[in-house]
């Protein structure tokens, strides 16, 4: 299990290192023999999966050095756990976010509180200390996402909350076991659903929202074709990262354009080997001139543009004044719009001369 959890997401290095802390201090400090057996047992499984995985170490340290997260910022403490919990839930709508205020209250009640008796009626009491309930749970579940947030802070990498997948199981845990600790048959009932409700609702939202704008840029392209004829096309993106999507969406209009990304690659992916070196080599340009060297006077040009991804400050400004230094104009038929789509993009015209 150890060595399918890393071969499949490097965060399980954490989460690895975590469990591990714990069911040392498990073995360490217990007094039963056979809990200090089993947990000696344990870490000896661990560390036969991670000597499993000593074969992709080259692979991984060639990744940490020639890619990692240049896309990203550095995100605080407060900053990973916020984002973890809300995304588990179902991202950024109001009404979601809400249910996993909820859910925090409910480990919260499961960490610190206790079952008692009072007048006939159990009720829920609240201690300063914690309880051993979901200890060992919380105890994983936290020290993954501290050792995640310093070892981003030592390599300048970024976070997403996919990473955080990893303790989404041990997220659920802890969330029922306060859940749990409601004892009316109603209230119980009430809170499961609502969880459930919000659950659902958080996948089905995220399912039918564009994460981008291709579609929207794709069908802009789409129809002037369709209505002005032109004899050849030719759609540039900057940055790259915006050519899988925006290929995409042309290809389900129908459209057989050619994308071509700035500053290079296939469009199909991204290319993220030294990416930040080659975007701060690449001159927009010497691409804009070789790109109109190469076109006929009766090409329309289309560029999908973001001005805002880190690695190209000032290159995708400079690619469009490159377009247009011949005197060209460039028309803005669509305007990016981060506010609505994870992915915004902005489209700009460039017509064949007369």
């Amino acid at each position: 299990m150890t060595a399918a959890l890393l071969y499949s997401h490097y965060w399980a290095m954490w989460l690895g290192a975590a469990t591990a802390i714990v069911v040392a201090v498990v073995g360490w400090r217990s007094v039963d023999a056979d809990r200090r057996r089993g947990a000696w047992k344990a870490l000896g499984a661990m560390a036969v999966g991670v000597v499993l995985f000593v074969p992709w170490i080259p692979v991984m340290a060639y990744q940490s050095a020639h890619t990692g997260t240049p896309w990203g910022e550095v995100f605080r403490p407060a900053t990973i756990l916020v984002v973890t919990m809300t995304d588990f839930v179902g991202g950024g709508f109001g009404e979601l976010q809400i249910m996993s205020y909820v859910l925090v209250v409910a480990i919260t009640v499961a960490a610190f509180g206790t079952l008692r008796v009072r007048a006939g009626q159990q009720v829920v009491e609240l201690s300063t200390a914690p309880r051993a309930r979901i200890g060992a749970e919380l105890s994983v579940f936290g020290l993954t996402m501290g050792i995640g947030w310093v070892t981003s802070v030592a390599a300048s990498s970024t976070f997403a909350s996919r990473y955080a997948s990893v303790v989404a199981p041990l997220f659920v845990l802890c969330s029922a076991a306060g859940l749990a600790m409601v004892r009316t048959r109603r209230a119980t009932a009430v809170l499961t659903a609502l969880t459930c409700a919000a659950l659902v609702l958080g996948t089905a939202v995220e399912i039918v929202s564009d994460r981008t704008q291709a579609r929207v840029v794709a069908d802009v392209i789409a129809n002037e074709i369709a209505d002005d004829e032109p004899s050849d096309a030719v759609v540039v993106t900057c940055p790259d990262q915006l050519a899988p999507a925006t290929l995409r969406a042309l290809e389900n209009r129908g459209i057989d354009a050619e994308v071509l990304p700035f500053p290079r690659g296939d469009p199909r992916f991204v290319d993220w080997v030294d990416y930040e070196d080659r975007n701060s080599a690449a001159d927009p340009v010497a691409f804009a001139e070789s790109l109109l060297s190469a076109l006929d006077d009766d090409t329309t040009v289309y560029a999908v543009v973001n001005t805002h991804y880190l690695t190209f400050e000032g290159k995708c400004e400079a690619l469009l004044a490159a377009l247009a230094s011949d005197g060209a104009t460039l028309e803005n038929p669509v305007e990016g719009s981060g506010n609505n789509f994870f992915e915004g993009m902005s489209l700009w015209v460039r017509r064949p001369s007369s």
